[in-house]
């Protein structure tokens, strides 16, 4: 039996379950623009707002708290372990690879979930 459930991005029809419905909400978390979610307007990240900027270790830093932040608030299924950042200036891209684990569940493996941010 399924432990997490969650309606697929494709069609409310499918369902995704465990480890795939958490990271489908890790990914709507980081990309839904602060707030853009009419009726929770605290709702998302503010990855966007980094997109453009220098890539440099301060905003690696802001952009990892930022991340560990919102994904501490609003998927408590998880615990997030770390974030890495790859920039990749010449295609326009930002790489983000999240190691968490499952809350409740003591392991010394995580996780690795990665997203590809572009900034075109």
């Amino acid at each position: 039996m399924a432990t997490y459930k969650d309606f697929s991005s494709d069609s409310l029809n499918n369902v995704v379950i465990d480890k795939k419905a958490i990271e489908q909400s890790i990914f709507n978390i980081l990309t839904t623009r602060k707030g853009s979610l009419a009726g929770k307007p605290e709702f998302g990240c503010n990855l966007y707002a980094y997109l453009f900027e220098m890539i440099d270790h301060i905003t690696i830093n802001s952009m990892q708290t930022e991340i560990t932040r919102c994904l501490k608030v609003y998927e408590p299924r998880i615990k997030v372990r770390g974030v890495d950042i790859y920039s990749q200036p010449e295609f326009n891209r930002i790489i983000l690879s999240i190691n968490y684990n499952f809350t409740g569940v003591e392991t010394a493996n995580y996780e690795t979930y990665s997203i590809t941010l572009n900034t075109n």
